[in-house]
């Protein structure tokens, strides 16, 4: 995990490489509630060998479930 500072009342970028695991949920759990702050911005990366398409609507609907928590703490939040 990566946190940099933005440009001035900007907030931070926050990035996070995960996997598709209990541990990658754990950490991005973490990021979200322990270090994101209100204007700041959480990227999380997904890197794979797999080039199989098919896995994307996977790591979205893994994703998904934190849109609510990102919302609530008016915090910005994208995958790549």
């Amino acid at each position: 995990m990566t946190v940099e500072a933005a440009a001035e009342g900007g907030g931070r970028s926050v990035l996070v490489g995960i996997g598709i695991d209990g541990q990658s949920r754990e950490l991005l759990d973490w990021a979200l509630v322990k270090v994101a702050d209100p204007g700041d911005h959480v990227v999380a990366i997904h890197v794979s060998r797999d080039l199989d398409s098919k896995k994307k609507p996977l790591l979205d609907g893994y994703l998904e479930v934190y849109e609510g928590l990102c919302t609530v703490k008016k915090v910005g939040f994208s995958n790549t």
